[in-house]
């Protein structure tokens, strides 16, 4: 049994202050946080230990929480935004900046890696997060170790590996406000022959928003994911890991309402009167025979990891990728109002398969860590979309100036448009980390890429176009078409100009490198600065034509200044860093009211970040963290969508012994975001919002079981969390918003075996 030193304080006349330095000098018995690993460098290193903004959410965390998708995600990592797109797209920002997500040929700015395999599909956001070891969410343009289109950040999603124990658990969760159920199961098989992991994950979540022409709530989420997995040990140094997931999706109806009528027209036409947001919704869809929005997607994912030690400083790694999938039938009532003029039917098949080889491994005599690679990927994206105006209604009135004693009224068109482009990109990488001297040491990072693009069978075709403006005489015969001055001839034509297949091809080479110059504290911790250019491909705006400009190369720059602490012996953990983000050709592509418009602007994205984690008690963790981001279009000093400049985060955990056989444990989370717009020109302002969620767990000290009552957004907070214009008209006639997802509060259990 070991003794805690003793120290007696002796008293000394006029000496009171060093009395009380004596008797604070008393050792206290510190808290220790558990170390946190990523491999945000492609090597195992503690976080603490790694001179980038690395934001990490663990699984137990995710699960606690129920976050089984990124929109929720976000709430827990500052400088992290999704927003809420139409058709459940969500758009990825990092530090106020991202994509958006119209042309789904274009890749995303902020990458996303599952288990070290790239994807940069908004689609493949999708996928449900469940049995997940940790989600390390790196900021700023990294280039050597990720590679490719992660210019302004990325989202690197670790699955749970098979264990050494043959374990398992059941868990499931039921939501007593929208009667939503999650339910999961994970077995773990430990032979000699292997090891083996199967998890299944089934999601049925209730919409939140009533639609009085379909009925029901929207949206209602199904999701079914299974994931296997395998890892064995083949002698001779050499280890295998594969994985497999398959992910089933199907969404009914969306959360989107008319917001907005400033002059009244949507009223007029209507009779509509319910113009704002208070989650009730009129759509209806004729694809469907409820008249219910509908979207399907099943996922396929896989992984094979081969490890080999070719000495004991150098490790050969081979990682094969294969990622497909087929999102249809996809269907929408694309007026998001009781207008019943416009809809779209969509499908979409994507296929990837990449192949990593990379050398990791120490040199001159443990001084320099270094990992160096080649990269192959190829891809192929498919996509149709059929689009019909006024099928319904016949005709409707238009709110264009006409002739004095005329109502204007256009008819009926439909068309289609489709593409299918395939992209080859290969690449070969470097990043050195040198110790310097004793304190100091220099990473230098080099990238090169050669990417080709090849978009075919791109075409726009009418099938079928009576919009030309027509005129009523006064007693209900329609007379034309008669072109009204200063307005367009065809809804085609505002929407999609007719052009017949087309075949066009782009190639293009990218260098890209970093710097960071580290100087090491000791045990207390680094300081760093860094520079990185990472860059993104540019491509073609299948949301345009042929005929317009190709959209330019993304290379953004970003400088950091950083310092990282272990402070009270390991129990609290600061990390803080200044940012600074340059792209002379941000790749914006935004909703603009008659039509998705993409473009290359020129931005700046600047501010702070600061993350701190404290074990106050052996009962008591609490964390805080915080980013402020100034994004600006430098050309017209305007925030892009999807910038908030504020957001934070604080969470608490809190055990407690109830008796010798009990624990009680409670979660904590309040997450802010400030205010932003969700399009260009500062339009459609989503207000600053605070969510806050609570967990509280009954569990035995053996765990083998757990009782647990959760709260998501305890307080009922809802603002417009995503909005735009009326499609073809724009805002001057009415505006489309979404609000963010109400309170929930769910009974969970779990039973480990």
């Amino acid at each position: 049994m070991s003794t805690s030193p003793r120290y007696t304080c002796r008293k000394r006349p006029g000496l009171a202050v060093a009395a009380v330095a004596c008797c604070l000098a008393v050792p206290l018995r510190a808290q220790v946080l558990e170390e946190v690993v990523v491999t945000a460098q492609k090597r195992v290193e503690s976080l603490q230990d790694v001179p980038l903004t690395v934001t990490v959410v663990d699984g137990k965390t995710l699960q606690q929480f129920a976050i089984n998708n990124v929109t929720d995600l976000a709430n827990s990592v500052p400088g992290l935004a999704f927003e809420p797109a139409p058709q459940g797209l969500p758009i990825p920002n990092i530090r106020g900046l991202g994509t958006g997500t119209a042309d789904e040929n274009l890749e995303q700015s902020v990458g996303l890696f599952i288990d070290g395999v790239w994807t940069g599909k908004t689609r493949n956001l999708l996928s449900s997060l469940f049995d997940v070891d940790r989600i390390e969410v790196i900021k700023g343009a990294q280039t050597s170790q990720l590679g490719k289109n992660t210019s302004l950040g990325a989202i690197l999603v670790n699955t749970m590996r098979p264990q050494d124990a043959s374990d398992g658990y059941l868990e499931g969760e039921y939501d007593f406000e929208f009667e939503s159920s999650i339910l999961q199961g994970v077995g773990n098989l430990a032979t000699e022959a292997g090891k083996y992991r199967l998890a299944v994950n089934l999601i049925d979540e209730k919409g939140y928003v009533e639609n009085e022409l379909a009925g029901g709530h929207d949206p209602h989420r199904e999701q079914n994911s299974v994931r296997l997995s395998g890892l064995w040990d083949l002698g001779q140094r050499t280890t295998v890991f594969a994985t497999y997931t398959y992910d089933e999706l199907e969404v009914t109806g969306m959360a989107f309402q008319v917001s907005d009528d400033p002059n009244g027209w949507y009223q007029g036409v209507t009779g509509d009167s319910d113009t704002h947001l208070n989650a009730k919704s009129k759509t209806w869809n004729t694809y469907a025979g409820d008249g219910r929005d509908y979207d399907k997607q099943e996922t396929n994912w896989a992984v094979v990891e081969v490890a080999h030690e070719l000495t004991a400083d150098t490790q050969l790694m081979s990682l094969s990728g294969y990622n497909s999938y087929d999102n249809k039938p996809r269907y929408y009532d694309a007026d998001f109002s009781a207008l019943q003029w416009l809809q779209q039917y969509k499908k979409s098949h994507f296929r990837q398969f990449s192949q990593e080889f990379r050398v990791t491994g120490t040199a001159l005599g443990q001084a320099l860590d270094y990992v160096a690679g080649a990269y192959y990927l190829a891809n192929s994206f498919e996509n149709y979309a059929q689009t019909d105006f006024l099928s319904n209604p016949g005709y409707l009135d238009l709110p264009d100036p006409v002739p004095d004693g005329l109502v204007a009224a256009t008819g009926p068109a439909s068309g289609y448009g489709s593409y299918h482009q395939d992209v080859d990109s290969w690449s070969v990488f470097g990043n050195g980390a040198y110790q310097l001297a004793e304190n100091w040491r220099l990473t230098l990072g080099i990238r090169y890429t050669d990417e080709t693009q090849k978009l075919k069978d791109w075409e726009s075709v009418t099938t079928q176009d009576e919009t030309n403006f027509y005129f009523d005489l006064g007693n209900g015969t329609y007379v034309g078409p008669i072109v009204p001055p200063e307005g367009p001839a065809t809804f085609y034509e505002v929407i999609s100009p007719d052009f017949y297949a087309r075949k066009l091809s782009r190639s293009e080479d990218n260098v890209d490198g970093s710097v960071n110059l580290q100087y090491d504290f000791g045990d207390t911790g680094n300081a760093y600065v860094s520079w990185a250019r990472g860059s993104k491909s540019g491509g073609f705006p299948t949301s345009a034509t042929p005929d317009t400009e190709q959209i330019d190369t993304e290379q953004a720059e970003t400088s950091e200044a950083g310092v990282k602490l272990n402070l009270l012996g390991g129990g609290l953990r600061v990390s803080a860093a200044a940012f600074f983000t340059r792209i002379d050709d941000f790749q914006s592509v935004v909703f603009v009211g008659d039509g998705f418009a993409s473009e290359s602007i020129p931005v700046e994205s600047q501010g702070v970040e600061f993350d701190s984690m404290w074990a106050a008690t052996d009962k008591l963790v609490l964390g805080l963290a915080v980013t402020y981001a100034d994004a600006q279009r430098t050309d017209t000093n305007v925030t892009p969508s999807g910038s908030p400049e504020w957001a934070a985060s604080f969470s608490a955990a809190y055990t407690l012994a109830l008796g010798a056989n009990y624990r009680l444990r409670s979660n904590a989370a309040v997450n802010y975001r400030d205010g932003m717009y969700t399009q260009t020109d500062e339009t459609y302002r989503a207000p600053a919002i605070t969510l806050v969620d609570l967990r509280v767990a009954l569990a035995p000290r053996s765990e083998n079981w757990e009782l647990a009552l959760m709260a998501r957004n305890l307080f009922d907070e809802q603002e417009l969390a995503f909005g735009f214009g009326l499609p073809v008209y724009g805002a001057d006639y009415a505006s489309i918003g979404s609000l963010n997802r109400p309170r929930t509060v769910a009974m969970q259990a779990r039973y480990n075996f």
